[in-house]
């Protein structure tokens, strides 16, 4: 092997492995759909079962915007990356949509950098360094609990602390995930803390 991977290893219960197989069976038609992951999702390389535990191959990734947030005590994103990594979200979000998928766990936790690399800048406010990240590239990840249109979906999705009001109240509505796009970054904007 000449490249690194990550592996995400899923432990051997069934109800763990029916998501696993779900998740893998999004991840192959997103690469139906998408061969090149010029939508941002992340690419699975391949998978097997060892041992009755589910494995999967995905490229390797740096730091979750969320992790990276954390490592610089919060510090927050400038506006310019809050906006380019908004954007890289509309678009792959678009994209899900457009072939009939909702992700349903939108959340900093799963958006991952492409490389987490920063260099160390001067912050007159918090008068010490601070990180600032190099490339704000992003990749989607963790389709586990993502459905397609047509299939049976769950009243409880997404994580509770990210949920939106019509998900809380059972009112199931499509945009569900914009709302939650606009909660990572307008709102956390106006207090000072991005993303």
């Amino acid at each position: 092997m000449d490249h690194s991977m990550a592996l995400k290893i899923i432990k051997n219960v069934e109800k763990y492995r029916e998501a696993a197989k779900l998740e893998i069976n999004v991840l192959e038609k997103l690469a139906d759909k998408d061969p090149d992951c010029i939508h941002l999702c992340v690419k699975m390389l391949d998978w097997f079962d060892y041992h009755g535990h589910m494995c999967i191959a995905f490229e390797m990734l740096g730091l979750s915007v969320f992790d990276f947030l954390k490592d610089n005590s919060y510090q927050p994103y400038p506006l310019d990356q809050v906006r380019h990594i908004g954007y890289q979200l509309c678009y792959s979000v678009k994209f899900l949509h457009d072939n009939k998928l909702t992700h349903t766990d939108l959340k900093p936790e799963n958006i991952l950098f492409v490389d987490s690399d920063y260099d160390l800048v001067y912050s007159n406010k918090k008068r010490r360094e601070v990180k600032r990240v190099k490339c704000t590239d992003v990749r989607l990840i963790d389709f586990g609990s993502a459905t397609f249109d047509h299939e049976h979906h769950s009243t409880i999705v997404s994580t509770r602390h990210y949920r939106a009001p019509e998900v809380i109240l059972g009112k199931m509505y499509p945009g569900f995930c914009f709302y939650k796009l606009f909660c990572m970054t307008c709102t956390s904007t106006m207090k000072n803390h991005v993303l």
